[in-house]
C-alpha cells in the first residue's frame, strides 16, 4: 500500500552517469571556527556508510546555514529547504512550491523550472512539500552545469517573480475562467487539479482525516498539499504574506554534496545571495497537541460514484500521537517497532489480524513527517464494522509481547538487514539525494541533521538494549498506556462523487449569477489577458544560462564488461568482476515462452507465496527471519526480456534477483532454494494462502486506482506484445484469476494446490535455465558451488509438445473510456509506427521538442493538468497527460504533435540544448554491481560497443532537416491512433462518441 507524505511538482529524474568526474582534487575541508566566504565551520562529521566527511556551516550575516558533504561521488547535489508549518489547508506551500520556480529577476521566463528540465544537463530537478517543511533539491554531474543550475534555484527561491508577477500563482495554483459571457464560469489551476485526484484516494483521505482528528489544535491538522474546497478560497495577498514570514535567506537551511569545489561554491552564493542579507527572527515554534484523556472515535465518507463496490471497501486508521521532545533513542526504538517488527511476518501481529477477517491489507508505519510524531495502524479493504476489533486486537497482541518479551532473532534479523542495506546504499543512482533527504527530515523536525545520516548505527545501539526491556516499555508507553489515540473509519459512500461535483458546479453557477455585467465582462477579459500571457515565449537569454553545456561536451560513457560464459550441469552462467568488496548480485532467469498461461496464471500466483509461507525445514516465521538477514532487495516476477537488441520481439522470464554479501554466500542461496523449491503447499498453509488471495486482490483493486499507470498501461498493450504480457499477469485479467482461484480454494483445496504445485515444477527447470551473475575477484568459485547446489533442486523434464502451443496473450480494448472514481482525466494517446517511423535513439530528442514545444505549455500550463508526457518505442508511440480536467481540449493538443516537427522554426542551438537533454536517457549513472549486471545483459542481447556508441551518434546527429520529415511520418501514423481515457464518468459519457467501449472499472 502506498503512503502519500509528500507531494511533488512533477517527479522529474533524469539520471546521467559519472562523465564529468573532476579531474582537480577539491579543496581539503577546514575546521571548526574557520570562516569561508562568510561561512563559519560550526561542526564536523564523519558519515562511513557514504564513505564522506561532513561540515556544518553557519552564515555570519544572514544566519542560514548550509552542510557540505565530502565524498568521491561526481553526481553533485544542492538544496535549500525552508520550515513551512501549514496554518490552513489552503495549499499555499504547495502552491508556492510551484511558484516560485518559475521565473526570477536573473533568470525570466514562463517556467524556468522546465526549461532546465528540457534544456539543462541534470541528473534531477524537483521540489518537495512535505508537511511542515517544503525542500527544493538539484544535481548534475557536471560542475559546470551543477553551478549554473543551484544559481538559478537561489534566484528563483529568493528573487522570484511571483512576488511582483500574480500570473504565476493563478497559473500553478488557481483562477476562475470564463471564455465568454455565455459560458460557464469554471476554476482552473495545476496544484488545484493535482489535488482534486489525492483527495480520491481514500487511502491519502483516511490519513489526512486522521491527522485532523489527533492534532485538532497544531499545524499538523492542516494539509500543507491544499484541499480543492480551501484551494478556491486562497488569494495572491495570502500566499505572499506567507513567503515573506517564511522564505527570508536567514531561514534557509542547505545541503551540498559530492566531489565538488565548495569554496568556489560557497564564494558565488555569499556574494550573490547572502551577503548583506538580514538577520531575521526565526518562526516561532507551533504549540504542541494537548494529549487526549480518552480514545477519540471518528467515521469520515469517502466519496465514490454511483454503482461503485463498497462491501469490505472501508479504511480503518488507528493512531496514536506522541509528544515533542520524545529521546533519539526513544524515535529509533519507535521506528523498529513500527516500521520494521510490526510489519514483519515473524511478528504475532499481521498473522492474529489476518485470523480476525478484519482487512485484506495492513500497515504500520512511524509518522516523522508531521511536528509532533505518530504511530499509525492502519488496515485497508476492511469490514468497516470491525474498526474497535482493530483496535482491540492490537492492544491484545501487544500485551502480550510486553508479558513474554520479542523475539531475539528477530531482533537479530532486523539489525542484519539494515546493516545489509547500508552496505548497498551505493547501488542507488542517488544516492546523495537520499541521503539529504533522510537528513533535512531529521534537521526539520529534530533540529538534529546529522541524526538522519547514521540510522545503521543507532540501529545497532538501540538493538542492543533488547534484554533491558527496552522495546516493551515504548510499547507500554506510547501504545497501551497512551489516552491520545482516534480510532477512525473511512467508509466509501456511492454517488457522494457525484454529488460533489454538483454542489461546486451550483456554487459556481451562483458566484456566476451573482456578478454584475461589468463584472462578468472583467472576468471574460481577465480570462483572455492570462491566455495571452501565458503564450509567452521563454527567454533566450535566461535559456544560455541555464543550458551551458555543448552537444561537443557530452562524453560517451561505455559499458566495456567482461563477461565470462560457461555452464554448469548443462545450465549457462554469464559472469563479471564488480568492485565492490564482499557484495554480489544474482538474476536467475527461467524461459517460460513454451509454457501455456494457465500454468502461468497459477506460477505467478505462486510468486506471491514465495517467502510467506513455512517450507520443508522452516516455519514461516523461520523463513522471514532468515530472508530478512541474508536477502537484500530480492525480486520475483514474471516479465518480458528482449530476445536481441532493438528487436520488438521478446521472451516471456520468470527472474528471481537479489544482492548479497558474498561472505554469506551459502546462507543467502540456502534461503533462496528454501523459498523457491521447497515452500510448503499443503492444507497446513491454506489459512495464509487465502490470506494471500485476498491481499492480491486488493493490490489489483489499487492498481485500478492508479489512472496514470492504469491508462499508460493499457494504451501501451494495443501495440506493444511484451506490455500485453504484462498486463495479462497484472490488470484485470490477473484479478478475474484470483477470484476464480479464490472459490476454487473453497470447494477443492487440493486441486488448487496441485497446480501451483505442477506450475513451480513446470517454470523452475533448468533445461530453460539462464543465470547471471556480477561480484568481486575472488568470490566466484563460492559462486560456482553455491549456484550448482540451487540448480540440483530443478527439474530436467522437457516440456510436453502441449505446453509448447504458442499463446498471444490478448490485445485491451482499443478506443475505451474507463469510469472511474476520479474527478479529473488520464488520456494516452497510441499509434504503430511501424513500418512508418523507423526506431532511432534520436527519437529521444524529438520527446523533448514535442513536450517542451507542446505538451507542457499546453496541457499543463493553459489547459491545468498534471502534466503530459510522450514516448517512442521501437514500433510504437504514446502521448498521455495525467490529473487532466479536461478531455476534448487534450485530444485536440495530442493531434497537433506532427505539426510541431512540421513547422518547428528551430535553429540548430535550440535543437542541441534537446540533444543534451536526451542524452540522460543514454547515461543514467548506476551503483557499481548494477552496471555490471546491466553489461552482462548487454552481452546477453547482443548489443555490442559499438552498437552503444552508434546510440550516441544518433542522439548527436539529430538534425533540422531531420524535423519535418519525423512530423510526416508521425503524420501518417496518427491516421490509426488510438486512444485510452480513465476519467470522471460524467465526462466520459458525455463524449461517448469518442469511443468504441466504455467500460466501467468501479
Amino acid at each position: 500500500m502506498k503512503r502519500i507524505l509528500i507531494l511533488t511538482i512533477i517527479f522529474i529524474s533524469l539520471s546521467f552517469s559519472n562523465v564529468f568526474a573532476q579531474e582537480n582534487i577539491v579543496p581539503d575541508l577546514p575546521n571548526i571556527g574557520e570562516i569561508v566566504s562568510g561561512f563559519e565551520v560550526i561542526e564536523k562529521d564523519e558519515i562511513s556508510d557514504y564513505n564522506a566527511s561532513a561540515v556544518r556551516f553557519v552564515h555570519q550575516e544572514s544566519g542560514a546555514e548550509l552542510i557540505f558533504i565530502q565524498n568521491d561521488d561526481t553526481n553533485l547535489v544542492f538544496s535549500v529547504t525552508f520550515k513551512t508549518p501549514p496554518d490552513s489547508s489552503q495549499g499555499i506551500q504547495h502552491i508556492l512550491e510551484h511558484s516560485l520556480l518559475s521565473s526570477s529577476e536573473k533568470y525570466p521566463g514562463n517556467d524556468v523550472f522546465f526549461d532546465m528540465i528540457y534544456k539543462g544537463y541534470l541528473t534531477f530537478i524537483n521540489a518537495f512539500t512535505s508537511s511542515n517543511y517544503t525542500m527544493f533539491p538539484i544535481s548534475s554531474t557536471s560542475e559546470k552545469q551543477f553551478f549554473a543550475a543551484s544559481d538559478a534555484y537561489l534566484d528563483l527561491l529568493f528573487h522570484s517573480s511571483v512576488l511582483s508577477n500574480p500570473n504565476f500563482f493563478y497559473r500553478e495554483g488557481i483562477r476562475y475562467e470564463l471564455e465568454n459571457e455565455d459560458s460557464p464560469l469554471y476554476p482552473v489551476g495545476i496544484v488545484y487539479n493535482e489535488m482534486k485526484q489525492y483527495v480520491n484516494d481514500i487511502e491519502y483521505s483516511a490519513y489526512r482525516k486522521t491527522l485532523e482528528n489527533l492534532f485538532p489544535d497544531t499545524p499538523d491538522r492542516f494539509d500543507s498539499a491544499g484541499k480543492p474546497d480551501d484551494i478556491l478560497t486562497l488569494t495572491y495577498e495570502q500566499a505572499l504574506e506567507y513567503y515573506h514570514n517564511y522564505y527570508a535567506p536567514s531561514k534557509a537551511k542547505m545541503f551540498l554534496y559530492g566531489n565538488v569545489d565548495y569554496r568556489k561554491f560557497l564564494n558565488n552564493i555569499n556574494q550573490n545571495y547572502f551577503q548583506n542579507a538580514e538577520k531575521t527572527k526565526q518562526n516561532q515554534e507551533p504549540a504542541s497537541q494537548k494529549p487526549f484523556s480518552q480514545l477519540k472515535t471518528a467515521t469520515y465518507e469517502h466519496p465514490v460514484g454511483t454503482g461503485s463496490e463498497t462491501e469490505n471497501q472501508a479504511y480503518i486508521e488507528l493512531a496514536y500521537g506522541l509528544p515533542k521532545g520524545i529521546s533519539f533513542d526513544e524515535i529509533i526504538g519507535l521506528k523498529l517497532l513500527v516500521n520494521e517488527l510490526f510489519n514483519h511476518e515473524s511478528f504475532p501481529l499481521l498473522d492474529t489480524l489476518r485470523q480476525r477477517d478484519i482487512a485484506a491489507q495492513f500497515q504500520f508505519f512511524y509518522d516523522s513527517n508531521t511536528l509532533q510524531p505518530a504511530l499509525f495502524f492502519q488496515a485497508a479493504y476492511a469490514d468497516e464494522s470491525k474498526a474497535d476489533l482493530l483496535r482491540q486486537t492490537i492492544e491484545e497482541v501487544l500485551q502480550d509481547v510486553v508479558k513474554n518479551g520479542i523475539n531475539p532473532e528477530l531482533i537479530d534479523s532486523i539489525v542484519s538487514h539494515n546493516a545489509l542495506a547500508a552496505k548497498f546504499k551505493p547501488e542507488s543512482s542517488t544516492k546523495g539525494l537520499d541521503l539529504i533527504v533522510e537528513m533535512t527530515n531529521t534537521w526539520h523536525i529534530l533540529n538534529d541533521p546529522f541524526y538522519g545520516a547514521h540510522q545503521a548505527e543507532h540501529i545497532e545501539k538501540i538493538a542492543s538494549k533488547i534484554d533491558e526491556g527496552f522495546f516493551e516499555d515504548l510499547i507500554q508507553k506510547y501504545i497501551l498506556q497512551n489516552p491520545h489515540a482516534v480510532l477512525l473509519s473511512a467508509i466509501p459512500r456511492p454517488g457522494l462523487l457525484e454529488e460533489q461535483e454538483a454542489k461546486l458546479q451550483d456554487k459556481l453557477d451562483e458566484k456566476k449569477a451573482a456578478m454584475s455585467q461589468e463584472e462578468i465582462e472583467s472576468m471574460v477579459q481577465k480570462t483572455k489577458d492570462f491566455a495571452s500571457w501565458d503564450a509567452m515565449e521563454p527567454n533566450p537569454e535566461t535559456i544560455d544560462k541555464i543550458a551551458v553545456l555543448t552537444v561537443d561536451d557530452l562524453p560517451e560513457e561505455i559499458n566495456n564488461t567482461q563477461v565470462d560464459e560457461e555452464y554448469i550441469d548443462g545450465v549457462r552462467i554469464l559472469s563479471a568482476i564488480s568492485p565492490v568488496p564482499d557484495a554480489a548480485g544474482v538474476q536467475i532467469i527461467n524461459d517460460v515462452q513454451n509454457i501455456n498461461p494457465d500454468t502461468l496464471e497459477y506460477f505467478n500466483f505462486y510468486t506471491a507465496l514465495i517467502g510467506r509461507i513455512s517450507t520443508e525445514n522452516y516455519s514461516q516465521e523461520e523463513i522471514s527471519l532468515l530472508s530478512s538477514k541474508y536477502l537484500y532487495n530480492k525480486t520475483f516476477s514474471l516479465s518480458p526480456m528482449s530476445i536481441t537488441y532493438r528487436s520488438d520481439e521478446y521472451r516471456p522470464v520468470f527472474r528471481s534477483g537479489w544482492f548479497y554479501e558474498t561472505s554469506q554466500s551459502e546462507n543467502a542461496f540456502n534461503s533462496i532454494t528454501e523459498m523457491l523449491f521447497r515452500s510448503e503447499l499443503t492444507e497446513n498453509n491454506l489459512d495464509m494462502i487465502k490470506t494471500i488471495i485476498d491481499e492480491q486482490l486488493s493490490f489489483c483493486d489499487n492498481y485500478k486506482k492508479n489512472g496514470v499507470q492504469y491508462v499508460v498501461q493499457q494504451a501501451q498493450s494495443i501495440f506493444i506484445p511484451s506490455q500485453r504480457f504484462t498486463r495479462f499477469f497484472s490488470g484485470p485479467n490477473l484479478m478475474s484469476f484470483l477470484e476464480k482461484i479464490k472459490k476454487d480454494i473453497e470447494s477443492d483445496p487440493k486441486s488448487v494446490l496441485e497446480k501451483i504445485d505442477q506450475s513451480r515444477k513446470t517454470v523452475l527447470n533448468k533445461k530453460n535455465l539462464l543465470v547471471l551473475f556480477a561480484g568481486p575477484e575472488g568470490s566466484k568459485t563460492k559462486f560456482d558451488q553455491d549456484v550448482k547446489a540451487f540448480i540440483a533442486n530443478m527439474s530436467d523434464t522437457p516440456l510436453s509438445d502441449e505446453a509448447m502451443k504458442p499463446f498471444d496473450y490478448p490485445s485491451p480494448e482499443k478506443n475505451n473510456g474507463l469510469l472511474a472514481n476520479t474527478k479529473v482525466q488520464n488520456i494516452a494517446l497510441s499509434a504503430s509506427t511501424k513500418d512508418v517511423l523507423p526506431y532511432q535513439a534520436g527519437l529521444s530528442v524529438i520527446e523533448k521538442i514535442i513536450s517542451d514545444e507542446l505538451l507542457t505549455p499546453e496541457i499543463r500550463f493553459t489547459g491545468g493538468a498534471y502534466g503530459a508526457s510522450i514516448h517512442f518505442y521501437l514500433s510504437s508511440m504514446l502521448a498521455f497527460s495525467y490529473n487532466d480536467p479536461n478531455l476534448t481540449n487534450t485530444l485536440e493538443v495530442f493531434s497537433r504533435i506532427p505539426d510541431v516537427l512540421k513547422n518547428s522554426g528551430y535553429t540548430q542551438k535550440e535543437l542541441d540544448q534537446h540533444i543534451i537533454t536526451a542524452y540522460a536517457d543514454y547515461t543514467t549513472p548506476k551503483g557499481e554491481i548494477t552496471f555490471v549486471l546491466e553489461g552482462i545483459q548487454n552481452y546477453l542481447l547482443g548489443k555490442t560497443i559499438q552498437d552503444q556508441k552508434n546510440e550516441y551518434m544518433e542522439l548527436k546527429s539529430v538534425k533540422l532537416e531531420d524535423l519535418p520529415i519525423l512530423g510526416e511520418q508521425l503524420a501518417k501514423a496518427f491516421q490509426a491512433s488510438q486512444i485510452t481515457v480513465y476519467g470522471f464518468p460524467d465526462t466520459i459519457q458525455e463524449h461517448a462518441e469518442l469511443f468504441e467501449t466504455i467500460t466501467d472499472i468501479r
